[in-house]
């Protein structure tokens, strides 16, 4: 089983090492790794250099976590393609149990392991179902809450989680890849929605675990000193919300934009967040900014969004929490016990 790995990496020194070492020992596959490197300033390149196997590109670090992954694709000579961040190590077995899961006479295109915290003390990712809510903060359509059950087998899922994924080749081409202008968060939404209105499933794999250092990049410089990733991705993630809706919902549902953006506005105002109210108004300057890209999207995709209109993705019965069956459940302190035994096997911290 041949599969291209596609890591976007930014000053991810401390953690290469142990994933470039767990991706070398993965069993049952055989990889090409691809490292896109976006322009670190730590011991990346120093670390990279020493692994002559792994192929390395370079990507300028503003243009975010897709862009890296569609810089690799690039270069990527396989049918399976696996996304990871650069923060992450994986069980020898993940990556053979993630690809039998891939069925393609099944139109299952889209698999991803569940995410637990780096050291295995907790769970990080599971899938997304979706629960009837009044109005939920943080989404494209508020009126589902988002919910992440434990589950002793495979299952559909609404999407895969970017930070570890993989996509047959098909699947990836036929929907347009991930789409560059994301910088950070909604991205894996976005592709979900294009796979779901082409017929593709997406699954989740319980038995393969992904091990995360959840939120690691975040305080890391951009743009020369005068941001960070964490505030770039706050502007980002709100700003993804709001390009979801105005790429794939009907036209008549584009009031939401206005009243999301006018709830997250109105709350940090009233809050006495006046650093946040401000990173509000550009999340509106940067969604408008990419309104232009959003037509010529629409254009293309119109035939899809008529027969499938963004929307309509959220209230799919499939992806309802109530529609999981009760034998499905499982306990997450067994997902737990379970990272945390294979945490200890390896060896705990890394060097």
């Amino acid at each position: 089983m041949a599969i291209s790995v596609v890591v976007s990496n930014f000053n991810g020194s401390h953690y290469l090492p142990r994933l470039l070492q767990t991706l070398k020992s993965q069993e049952g596959v055989e990889l090409e790794v691809i490292v896109v490197d976006r322009n670190s300033t730590d011991d990346s390149a120093r670390i990279l250099a020493q692994h002559s196997e792994v192929r390395t590109v370079n990507e300028p670090p503003e243009s975010g976590l897709t862009a890296g992954y569609i810089a690799g694709v690039k270069y990527a000579r396989n049918e399976f393609l696996f996304f990871c961040n650069e923060d992450m190590w994986f069980p020898r077995d993940c990556l053979r149990l993630v690809k039998e899961q891939i069925m393609l006479s099944e139109k299952i295109g889209a698999v991803m392991p569940y995410q637990v915290r780096y050291d295995g003390s907790g769970i990080v990712n599971t899938g997304i179902w979706f629960q009837r809510s009044r109005w939920y903060r943080g989404a494209s359509y508020p009126f589902r809450r988002w919910e992440f059950p434990v589950l002793n087998q495979p299952a559909r899922v609404s999407c895969v989680n970017a930070g570890a994924c993989m996509l047959s080749r098909a699947a990836y081409e036929v929907v347009g890849g991930w789409d560059a202008k994301f910088f950070l968060d909604h991205e894996d939404d976005d592709l979900a929605i294009r796979l779901w209105q082409k017929g593709w499933e997406c699954w989740v794999q319980p038995r393969a675990l992904a091990f995360h250092a959840v939120g690691a990049s975040n305080s890391r410089a951009l743009d020369r000193g005068q941001s960070s990733v964490g505030r770039k991705r706050y502007i980002w993630q709100h700003s993804n919300e709001l390009i979801i809706i105005l790429k794939y919902f009907s036209i008549r549902w584009w009031w939401l934009v206005v009243i999301i953006w006018m709830d997250l506005f109105a709350r940090d105002i009233i809050r006495g967040r006046f650093d946040r109210a401000k990173c509000d108004v550009s999340v509106a300057l940067t969604t408008a900014s990419r309104l232009f890209s959003v037509v010529q999207f629409r254009k293309r995709w119109r035939l899809l969004n008529r027969a499938r209109p963004g929307q309509d993705f959220f209230r799919v019965s499939d992806f309802q929490l109530q529609a999981l069956p009760e034998d499905l459940h499982d306990r997450p302190e067994s997902v737990i016990a379970r990272a945390r035994s294979i945490w200890r096997q390896c060896g705990g911290e890394p060097d």
